[in-house]
């Protein structure tokens, strides 16, 4: 009778409600998870970053220092080579003076040989 068939679909249809409702409970346990390990590898990663990014700045500090450090040498090789400098600029006066002095001992001398070849 009707009454029958109406009562079998509705039995039908709670148990396929009651299946769909399982299906979306374990469904929503598995987004629960997936956001939990989505949440937690943003964390690690965010770690991660951090690390990497304090190791960044470490090594340029270092490279900071050392940097400053090199141009200190710097600074000084120049010192040392403006000092050379003037050293080879009071040496090239000094050659320029002795060859004024040889040049009037050399005139000299050739007027005292011209004198006494006269």
């Amino acid at each position: 009778d009707i009454y029958t068939k109406l009562r079998k679909q509705i039995e039908l249809l709670e148990t396929d409600t009651q299946e769909a409702q399982r299906k979306i409970e374990e469904l929503e346990m598995e987004e629960e998870k997936l956001l939990l390990g989505s949440h937690a590898k943003l964390i690690e990663l965010d770690q991660k970053f951090a690390t990497v990014e304090e190791s960044l700045k470490d090594q340029i500090v270092r490279l900071q220092a050392d940097f400053h450090m090199q141009q200190l040498v710097i600074d000084e090789k120049n010192v040392e080579i403006a000092d050379k400098n003037d050293e080879l600029m009071l040496k090239d006066k000094e050659i320029e003076e002795l060859k004024a002095k040889v040049k009037k001992a050399n005139d000299k001398l050739t007027a005292a040989a011209k004198s006494l070849a006269w």
